[in-house]
């Protein structure tokens, strides 16, 4: 699979916004409300259980959860264990969580915006151990200049920018979806926001799962301390955890250069 043609395809463009530029918006409260698992529902034996993004921080998560265990036609209620992980993450595990046990897992968020939403209910596997000994890889695109947007915090919803992107991405051991990230640039940890009114899951960075996307301003634009980046070169590296445990995937620092892209029409960034 080509990531690079897939992530660029997503490069944030603000069509028909002028750089320097802030924009107010209204939105709902966010509502995740939602379990972390493959598409095949496989979740590894050494994981510690079942994530579930909630949609708000409770004191007695299990009062919205149930677990059922599935063995043929034949499904029971079983009792489970709740792990907070903190930023409204928890960490359900079955009882007697083995390789090959089935399991139904139910949560509600009372925050959630619709009935659909309010109730999760998935269906997962305990398949086979992850293997710890992977080392994974960073890879990265090449520099693109283009209009962008950010989270504002000075009361609006977001800036529109004249901006330098390098997207990044890490090949993963297998079940990636399962997997909590962070980007660490320059040493310091890198979680920028599109705007207000897009949250960003929990160990998700703001272009989805096992890639991010680095960004400097070549226009001059004010931006929050948290997320400046000069234009020129950055080191940059990627993990991976399982969330819950200790398994977490490292890769080699690189290099990336957000050196503002000549235009035709201004000759450079300013």
């Amino acid at each position: 699979m080509d990531f690079s043609k897939i992530i660029m395809g997503t490069f944030l463009v603000a069509a028909g916004l002028a750089p320097a530029s802030a924009f107010a918006c209204s939105c709902d409260s966010p509502a995740l409300n939602d379990f972390q698992i493959s598409s095949d529902g496989l979740i590894p034996e050494n994981a510690a259980g079942v994530a579930w993004l909630a949609s708000f921080a409770s004191e007695n998560p299990a009062d919205d959860l149930w677990v059922e265990h599935i063995e043929g036609d034949v499904r029971t209620r079983v009792d489970f264990s709740v792990d907070d992980l903190g930023n409204s993450q928890y960490i359900v595990r079955p009882l007697n969580w083995a390789q090959g046990n089935v399991y139904r897992v139910h949560g509600e968020g009372s925050l959630a915006s619709s009935a659909t939403d309010r109730i999760r209910e998935v269906e997962v596997q305990v398949g086979p151990p992850l293997d710890t000994s992977v080392v994974p890889e960073l890879f990265s695109s090449a520099a693109r200049r283009g209009p962008l947007t950010l989270l504002e915090y000075g009361g609006g919803c977001f800036s529109a920018f004249e901006g330098v992107a390098v997207d990044v991405w890490m090949s993963t051991p297998g079940a990636s979806a399962i997997l909590n990230y962070k980007t660490v640039v320059d040493g310091k940890v890198w979680e920028p926001q599109t705007d207000l009114c897009t949250p960003v899951a929990p160990g998700a960075s703001w272009v989805g799962r096992g890639q991010d996307r680095l960004v400097a301003v070549c226009d001059g634009t004010y931006i929050e301390e948290k997320y400046k980046l000069l234009p020129g070169p950055h080191t940059v590296s990627m993990e991976a955890r399982l969330p819950g445990t200790d398994i977490v995937f490292t890769t080699e620092t690189i290099t990336v250069d957000l050196t503002c892209p000549a235009e035709e029409s201004s000759g450079g960034c300013q």
